[in-house]
């Protein structure tokens, strides 16, 4: 049995506070992972602990990264400016050759860490094998392992041959290019290989969620899978809805039984309920956004990646108003380019102040989301994303004299809007010190620095051939990019408001 620690003088930013701006100094006790008592109690009771001084630090729980991919994490910084499908057709792991155990083993290890050392306690890794892999898939499992965050783990499964889910797409592309798209896919053995690891992802700090890709990438047969092991085992089902206006364009003309929605297909196989987490949800109407609030869905905010690859705003305020709840993500390396929730959080206040027109707790919504909704989310809520007793011990802990947090006016706000992880000092995993003063205890950052930068001239080499073969698949994609835009939607997600009444 581990000594209990107290967390000793740390001023608390409780999400469940009643003053996030300026939070109250107090102790807060940690017993086997677990915080069993703050305030008096925790002094009271901790007169035996181990101590950690938190006296002028900020103590806030660790974050939740509700969407993520490690699979590119290697491909950081090599894109901009490229839509989604396009992007992808460069980026997504079907382009590439079978990568090495070892290279999957190093970029979810680098993904994992730089979640850590941006204080982020839990991440959502939604990873997609070169097909039904269990020797990848073993790699990124033992990576996580080896940085120690919490972490849940997604097989990411689509069956649907690519010209089905591009709008215009069988009319528009040559047939040289159409011979070059995958087609469909038996979803069997990932299917098979997804239960078979539902036992191996076990333990204090991994768990699983189901990854159907996205609505139009999945056959009837797997959302219903999807929709059958969710409900048997009570797992989380995270997938992409809406990220792009061809997706909309593509469900108003390839889903007329569901009435143009995803959401509803959706509900059609079963999948409509409190354990959906759809990711991106940009170009969604209101009466979906309503249905997926009255459902009990989720959310997984990801304003900067939705920007980077041209997506768009998401009508956050209008999602919760519906009653969804909201999480927040990073996604893609090679999209967003970081796994850092502070930005996320910037940007997802920045929204919902534009789409508010007024004065609104926009950074105490941003903070919530990336605490209490990401653990609400993925099935965790009471477990993480909060400082109150019976809540894992997952920390971090920031430098009140760094100059982002002086002078003290608002917390919640500076944390969201001024703090770019430069004063993060300490992070706690279920109650072990994961980051002490700043360094990994954990890993040696510079080694696994040096080992990615070893894979890096290969990797260009293997990119630059990509392009070089693909160059006239992206003009035509390009070219579906251009036509989608094109097509009248009642509702425009790339002005910032919340996209009237539609």
């Amino acid at each position: 049995m581990s000594r209990p620690l107290l967390v000793a003088g740390g001023r608390l930013l409780d999400p469940e506070g009643d003053d996030l701006h300026r939070p109250p100094l107090a102790d807060l006790l940690i017993k086997e992972g677990r915080i069993v008592a703050t305030g008096e109690e925790a002094t009271r009771r901790g007169g035996d602990a181990e101590r950690l001084d938190a006296r002028g630090l900020l103590v806030a729980p660790g974050f939740v990264n509700a969407h993520s991919h490690s699979h590119d994490t290697l491909l950081r910084g090599c894109f901009e400016g490229l839509p989604l499908d396009t992007w992808g057709a460069f980026a997504f792991p079907s382009a590439w050759a079978r990568r090495p155990d070892t290279e999957v083993h190093l970029r979810t290890r680098l993904h994992a860490a730089e979640c850590l050392i941006h204080g982020i306690t839990t991440v959502q890794d939604m990873v997609t094998l070169q097909g039904a892999d269990r020797a990848q898939a073993e790699a990124v499992i033992d990576a996580h392992r080896t940085i120690g965050l919490r972490a849940l783990l997604g097989w990411q499964l689509g069956d649907r041959a690519m010209v089905d889910t591009l709008p215009f797409a069988r009319e528009s592309l040559p047939p040289e290019i159409l011979a070059t798209l995958p087609g469909d896919a038996d979803p069997a053995p990932g299917m098979r290989l997804a239960e078979e690891l539902l036992d191996r992802v076990e333990g204090p700090l991994l768990r699983s969620v189901l990854a159907p890709s996205a609505p139009q990438r999945c056959s009837p047969a797997l959302l219903e899978w999807a929709a059958a092991l969710s409900r048997e085992r009570g797992l989380p089902v995270c997938t992409h809805v809406y990220e792009t206006r061809a997706q909309a364009v593509l469900a108003r003309q390839a889903y007329p039984a569901d009435g143009g929605s995803f959401i509803r297909y959706l509900e059609r196989h079963g999948l409509l309920n409190e354990r959906l987490v759809i990711a991106h949800g940009v170009w969604i109407g209101s009466e979906e956004i309503a249905r997926l609030g009255g459902a009990g869905g989720h959310l997984a905010h990801n304003p900067g990646a939705n920007l980077k690859l041209l997506n768009g705003a998401a009508p956050v305020r209008r999602y919760a108003r519906s009653g969804v709840g909201i999480a927040l993500g990073c996604d893609n390396s090679s999209a967003g380019d970081a796994q850092n929730l502070f930005s996320s959080m910037r940007h997802a206040a920045l929204y919902w102040s534009m789409q508010a027109g007024g004065p609104e707790e926009a950074a105490i919504a941003a903070f919530r989301a990336a605490t209490l909704g990401g653990a609400k989310a993925l099935g965790l809520a009471g477990l993480v994303g909060g400082l109150r007793p019976g809540h894992r011990a997952d920390l971090a802990l920031f430098d009140l004299s760094d100059p982002a947090w002086v002078p003290l006016n608002s917390a919640v706000r500076q944390l969201v809007h001024a703090e770019p992880a430069r004063s993060l000092r300490h992070v706690l995993v279920d109650g072990g010190i994961a980051l002490r003063d700043g360094r990994p205890t954990g890993f040696d950052p510079a080694a696994l620095a040096a080992e990615a930068e070893a894979r890096q001239g290969a990797i260009a080499d293997e990119l630059a051939t990509l392009r070089q073969r693909r160059a006239p698949l992206m003009g035509a994609l390009i070219g579906l990019e251009a036509r989608s835009r094109a097509h009248p939607l009642p509702f425009d997600r790339y002005a910032l408001d919340d996209g009237g009444l539609h």
